[in-house]
């Protein structure tokens, strides 16, 4: 994991989760919150921005995550294939 890996937790809870960080290494996530429609900031983390995705896929609204880039390094196709599978997403520049 990197170091500070999980400083992007918190982007979460401008959807609505309720995720607390104990420390750089250690995060609680509470669960039972409904996530809404919100903007996210991605950091550069592969892992983290799939997150952030399957997260604003299951929230109501329509939600924005800036600067994805790092998904496409690790999942060329990724917004493609969740296209076939019936998910409703746009890629803008």
């Amino acid at each position: 994991m990197y170091e500070a890996g999980l400083f992007w937790t918190s982007e979460l809870n401008k959807l609505g989760a309720n995720i607390v960080m104990c420390d750089p290494h250690r995060i609680i996530v509470i669960a039972g919150q409904k996530l809404t429609s919100a903007t996210l900031e991605a950091p550069y983390i592969i892992r983290a921005v799939v997150a952030m995705v399957m997260a604003v896929m299951i929230a109501e609204g329509e939600s924005l995550i800036l600067n994805a880039d790092a998904l496409y390094r690790g999942h060329p196709h990724f917004s493609e294939n969740l296209k076939m599978l019936g998910a409703e997403i746009e890629e803008v520049e």
